[in-house]
């Protein structure tokens, strides 16, 4: 369980590190398309980690979905 939730802390903090401008601000005019896809990018490895506990631990889960949203 430790290393789903390391890597889920992870994909957290990298999520952080992709918004940051290099003056060290965060979101501003015109970030909208890397913030979307930082987003995306996180949604993705928190639901195949998600999954992957889920499959271990024999766990009934239902992951929200959307119509623009790969499949997981």
């Amino acid at each position: 369980m430790n290393q789903w939730l390391a890597a889920i802390r992870h994909g957290f903090n990298e999520f952080i590190e992709e918004c940051e401008r290099q003056d060290g601000g965060n979101f501003g005019l015109g970030s909208e398309v890397k913030f979307n896809e930082a987003l995306a990018q996180l949604r993705t490895r928190v639901q195949h980690q998600t999954a992957q506990v889920s499959k271990r631990y024999n766990l009934d889960l239902v992951i929200p979905t959307h119509p623009g949203w790969p499949a997981i």
